[in-house]
């Protein structure tokens, strides 16, 4: 996908003057600036179901949005203080299903940079929720 990789750049060529002094960023900040609309944060010590309903309501309203990992303690294959694209949250086999994107792609470089995740796991390894256009 080569549009967020443009965005991205025009963004920080707005923001900070360059594409090298971007470091790091509020997605709520970013998501506002993308949609030209107010982005809400949740806060993932809610309780699973407070969770999965604000992940349903995003996907089905198709807003975009981005969690954030915790500082540290997170589980392998997940990069702490991180921002990952929100792809989907669906039903599988009954258990609920939480799809991301990892920006960063992935170390191998082969695999692809979507990762699927149970819904207890997004809880123990997100802090936030940052939700487009809401």
């Amino acid at each position: 996908m080569l549009w967020p990789a443009l965005l991205e750049r025009a963004y920080a060529q707005q923001r900070e003057g360059s594409y090298q002094r971007l470091e790091s960023g509020h997605p709520t900040l970013a998501l506002e600036a993308l949609t030209g609309l107010p982005a809400t944060t949740l806060h993932v010590d809610a309780n699973n179901d407070d969770v999965w309903r604000a992940l349903r309501a995003g996907v089905s309203e198709r807003r975009p949005m981005v969690a954030g990992t915790r500082a540290d303690d997170v589980d392998d294959g997940l990069a702490p203080q991180h921002a990952y694209a929100v792809l989907d949250a669906c039903e599988q086999d009954g258990q609920r299903m939480v799809t991301l994107y990892n920006p960063w792609g992935t170390d191998d470089g082969a695999s692809r940079p979507e990762q699927q995740i149970s819904l207890e796991e997004f809880v123990a390894n997100f802090g936030a929720i940052h939700i487009g256009g809401a």
